[in-house]
């Protein structure tokens, strides 16, 4: 895919924040500008790894996509540090037969990069043996299977043996070249195996640190009591009290060589893949119980061009830059004001291209963010990556970090960077994850808001048309009560009070008429002849006799009295303020309409008999009473009736 004079390498690394891994990234970046080579940086992460925040990371591997480049190159004794560089092999064979490099392991098969890890160990081991006397040296190993860490313990092993000393695998504790299990590997040699040692080496300069920390916590004099060494070399062996014995790794050289040699490679081809290795260097310091302050390395076999460190004020400026960048991306919980401070802030960092992408799914993501065209369109993620990895007249180099929360794989950035700003932009990746995951919980929860607020709309409505259908329900129930209130006081054949009822309004008629002290008068009327209209004519004949008379009395009497079929064949009238001259007049009106409806034919002769009784109220008064007077009344003009029959 190169042309002659300028190819494109995809570089693997675990991540941009370990010293080792930056000074890599810091020389492989020098080359290529140098070289006027394109390269593009994956912060893949580490394989098989126990930890969240490394088995995320794993994501990046599926945007390396083969054709884009000439080649790749990996770090791999970082990337397969806990899964063993066979399984690591095999999980790469998916990018095909793309050309390949790695720096910290040998195969066969591809150009390798390393230092000459046994010889280095070799050296710190016997300096602790002839200069120190140190005899019993306990040894925190890396990870077994890994060409580096089997290559440093068969260095340890040589020292002690070339001196006399014999192995001894008790002072032997697995490390895995992570920082904590120096800890580990203290608590074991003293507290579990119960052995007792006068020197430490570690394979890697953080296990022997935090080591050396558990060793002095524990009230141990370093180096009086115990020696200790690392390997590496890292910034952070010298920030420590006492400042750590080890070996000098040239990490930057080595990033730098591998991306010189591979392009030339890639650019032409050789008959077989090579192996480059570099000398390590005895770096002495204080841990180890000599007293040198400021130890000066040989000059390396393989030099590069000078690549300048940030001063103390320069860093101290980007330190204030990037915090209170962070600070108000983390206080952003819209998308728009994370962009404002992108916009602001990351052209203070010398940046010029920064490209932020949210996946959507395995083949496409949203472009979140773009210093330069502001474009939020929707991409294919390979077409995304094809662009950044264009070979043009002017090489460079990007960096892809991930983005993630948790378990959640969010998306990535893109950037480009000087050799001072990775870990400016590992920690600007982790506040940038925490500011996307706000916003897109905070977007749900609006989202689910609107949802809610449409639901409850919807619900309200069902519920006004719900409340309608109960108003209109709780009407058909009240009219239906009403109608059963009214089916309880009145008589369905005639339209008029039933006993009920009659009884009812004429106590609420009478406790009126004795706030008012006024007469009552009660009538009876029984339907003569109601029984023989049955017997002969059927009960639809009687029901119209029922309803004649019921008629009848309603066209007589006034619309305040109280007319009530009492039962069967007998009506009452309750009346209040009615005289017996008025009632006679009634009576008279009565027989005027019997004697009407009788001229018509009708199958029976309608005819009723009547008493009636007037009572002034008084406190003996009951209704009882009243009933029992008028039924009397009616008995005795039934009984005159018969007698003129």
């Amino acid at each position: 895919m190169g042309n002659k004079n300028k190819c494109r390498i995809a570089f693997l690394l675990p991540d941009f924040n370990s010293e080792y891994t930056v000074a890599i990234s810091r020389g492989a970046l020098k080359a290529a500008e140098d070289l006027g080579v394109s390269v593009v940086f994956f912060g893949v992460g580490e394989l098989g790894s126990p930890l969240l925040y490394t088995q995320n990371r794993n994501k990046l591997f599926s945007l390396v996509y083969p054709e884009n480049f000439d080649g790749i190159l990996y770090l791999s004794s970082s990337i397969s540090n806990n899964i063993g560089v066979k399984p690591f092999l095999n999980f790469i064979t998916k990018y095909g037969n793309i050309p390949s490099a790695h720096i910290g392991i040998k195969t066969t098969n591809s150009t390798c990069f390393t230092i000459d890890d046994r010889s280095g160990m070799y050296a710190v081991v016997e300096h602790l043996i002839k200069v120190h006397n140190r005899r019993k040296i306990a040894f925190i190993k890396g990870t077994s299977g890994l060409f580096e860490a089997d290559e440093r313990l068969i260095g340890y092993k040589k020292a002690l043996s070339d001196n006399g000393i014999k192995f001894n695998e008790q002072y032997i504790f697995e490390g895995n070249f992570i920082r904590e299990r120096g800890i580990l590997a203290v608590e074991e040699f003293l507290d579990n195996r119960k052995i007792s040692f006068d020197g430490l080496v570690g394979a890697n300069d953080l296990m022997a640190l935090y080591a050396m920390k558990e060793l002095q916590k524990r009230g141990f004099n370093i180096p009086k009591d115990i020696s200790i060494a690392g390997f590496d070399d890292l910034p952070s062996a010298k920030s420590y009290k006492p400042e750590l014995t080890t070996i000098h790794q040239p990490a930057t050289e080595l990033g730098y060589m591998a991306v010189q040699e591979f392009s030339k490679e890639l650019i032409t081809p050789s008959s077989k893949p090579n192996t480059f290795d570099l000398p390590t260097q005895l770096v002495v310091r204080k841990s180890c119980g000599c007293n040198i302050e400021n130890p000066t390395l040989i000059k390396n076999i393989f030099s590069i061009p000078y690549i300048p460190d940030t001063t103390k004020n320069e860093q101290e400026e980007f330190t204030t830059i990037l915090n209170g960048m962070t600070r108000n991306i983390i206080g952003s919980f819209h998308e728009d004001d994370i962009c404002q401070v992108l916009d602001k802030n990351l052209r203070l960092f010398n940046i010029e291209n920064f490209t932020i992408a949210k996946y959507i799914d395995d083949n496409n993501v949203q472009i979140f963010y773009d210093l330069k065209t502001h474009s939020k369109k929707i991409v294919s993620t390979k077409h995304l990556i094809i662009n950044y990895s264009k070979v043009n007249k002017n090489s460079y180099s990007r960096f892809i970090f991930p983005l993630y929360h948790k378990n959640q794989d969010i998306g990535f950035f893109i950037s480009d960077a000087n050799q001072n700003q990775l870990r400016i932009l590992e920690e600007l990746g982790d506040h940038l994850s925490a500011a996307l995951k706000a916003t897109d919980l905070l977007d749900h929860a609006l989202k689910y808001s609107e949802q809610l607020e449409k639901e409850v709309a919807l619900r309200t409505k069902e519920l006004a048309e719900r409340s309608k259908e109960l108003e209109n329900a709780l009407e058909k129930v009240k009219q239906a009560n009403k109608k059963l209130e009214w089916l309880s006081v009145i008589d369905e054949l005639t339209g008029l009070y039933n006993r009920r009822g009659f009884l009812t309004s004429s106590k609420q008629n009478i406790e009126l008429a004795k706030r008012n002290d006024s007469e009552i008068m009660l009538i009876f009327f029984d339907l003569d002849g109601l029984k023989q209209i049955n017997d002969n004519y059927g009960h639809k004949t009687g029901d119209i006799a029922i309803q004649a008379i019921a008629n009848i009395l309603q066209m007589s009497f006034r619309k305040s009295d109280i007319i009530a079929r009492f039962g069967g064949d007998e009506f009452t009238v309750l009346s209040i303020n009615c005289s017996i001259s008025q009632y006679n007049l009634i009576q008279k009106r009565i027989n005027e309409l019997i004697n009407e409806y009788n001229k018509k034919p009708h199958e029976f002769i309608l005819s009723v008999s009547s008493g009636a009784t007037q009572y002034k109220i008084n406190e003996d008064f009951t209704l009882k009473k009243l009933l029992d007077e008028a039924d009397k009344e009616l008995y005795k003009a039934k009984s005159k009736k018969n007698c003129k029959h």
